[in-house]
């Protein structure tokens, strides 16, 4: 363990109010890394945040128990850069990757609150833009931006924008403020989870409001947003701040990572992963929405939840007038649409003469 440790919230604050009045607005930041077996990538990922227009205030590493060499190299690199307000807490176990960042959010001492992966790459300016984005909306406790996607080798690459689609086409809309901010609402947050951890930056009290919640059965980034959305405080900001390493060691990845073929769509329609992925994660969150957080929780919640559960019973049943049943169900126009229904019953009917794939492709 190295021995450069961050300075405390009284003293960053002391620092601030010693600087001229113009630049006494400018919030504490933190960023909070969440490290495991990223030995490859830390280094690079260290330097765009150490480089940014804007410095942050403190830079908090934890590193998840890895079995490569991750510690020593966030270490040296600590070590390297003692200018740099960077730490490494040490973790007495293993917690997953939701409780790694929510032991580092409890470390945070920001006003805002950056999130990042260890194998990312931030844009020189991410941190400049994104305070000067929280200005505009003063009310905002999520920001979460855009982004690139980049290869294992750190080589950026491009796809093609669904028509209709926004941010890399995880959002299922085309947003109004096209490279500006726009809100995103708790209804749309329902269906899905359109923005990843590390695009995001948290106000310190969103994030002690996560903690006191003590439910991590839901990836932190969608919990977080959902607690966002209570009192219309997300917001999605339209720019591209970073570049999303995609490589086969990602804890989490994304299927718009890789250029949909009609080929590629037929085979994901048909396979068992596809066809309950999304509704079971559906059901995870209106489940959580009981267990934690009753601002959001209603009877729309409760039919939703009913039909999430019938779907994934029934999409296993092999019995098509069983499966149709679902259809009136009061929570079917809340979580599905006509298309995805019909090719669920195909799928049913194929499941009755062969063994449907079931693996992420």
């Amino acid at each position: 363990m190295n021995t450069n440790e961050t300075k405390d919230l009284n003293d960053l604050q002391e620092m601030n109010n010693e600087k001229p009045a113009q630049e006494n607005s400018k919030p504490v930041t933190s960023v909070v890394l969440a490290a495991y077996n990223g030995a490859p990538y830390l280094e690079e990922q260290l330097d765009s945040i150490a480089g940014q227009s804007l410095p942050v205030d403190e830079i908090l590493i934890r590193d998840d128990k890895s079995t490569d060499e991750s510690a020593r190299v966030i270490d040296e690199w600590i070590a390297a850069h003692p200018d740099v307000p960077a730490r490494r807490i040490e973790a007495e176990k293993n917690l997953g990757y939701i409780g790694n960042f929510a032991a580092l959010i409890k470390e945070a001492k920001g006003d805002w609150i950056f999130l990042s992966d260890q194998d990312d790459r931030w844009h020189k300016d991410k941190v400049e833009t994104m305070i000067a984005a929280s200005r505009q909306m003063p009310d905002a406790l999520l920001i979460a931006s855009s982004f690139e996607f980049m290869n294992g080798k750190g080589e950026v690459y491009h796809l093609p924008l669904n028509p209709g689609w926004s941010n890399q086409n995880l959002i299922p809309w085309e947003v109004e403020n096209a490279g500006g901010l726009n809100p995103v609402s708790k209804d749309q947050m329902l269906l899905h989870n359109y923005f990843q951890g590390c695009a995001m930056m948290i106000r310190k009290e969103l994030g002690q409001d996560y903690l006191q919640r003590n439910d991590f059965s839901l990836p932190h980034d969608w919990f977080l947003a959902l607690l966002a959305s209570v009192n219309d405080h997300l917001y999605y900001l339209d720019k591209p701040l970073f570049d999303y390493r995609i490589h086969d060691s990602n804890v989490t990845g994304l299927p718009q990572a890789k250029k949909e073929t009609k080929l590629l769509k037929f085979r994901r329609h048909f396979n068992r992963y596809y066809r309950t992925a999304v509704i079971a994660d559906m059901e995870n969150v209106y489940s959580t929405i009981q267990r934690a957080i009753p601002e959001l929780d209603c009877q729309e919640i409760q039919d939703r939840l009913d039909f999430c559960r019938a779907y994934l019973k029934e999409i296993d049943g092999k019995n098509v007038k069983s499966y149709r049943k679902i259809k009136d169900m009061p929570g079917f126009a809340l979580c599905m649409n006509e298309d995805e229904f019909h090719l669920g019953e195909l799928y049913v009917k194929l499941s009755r003469v062969m063994k449907m794939p079931d693996k992420r492709i």
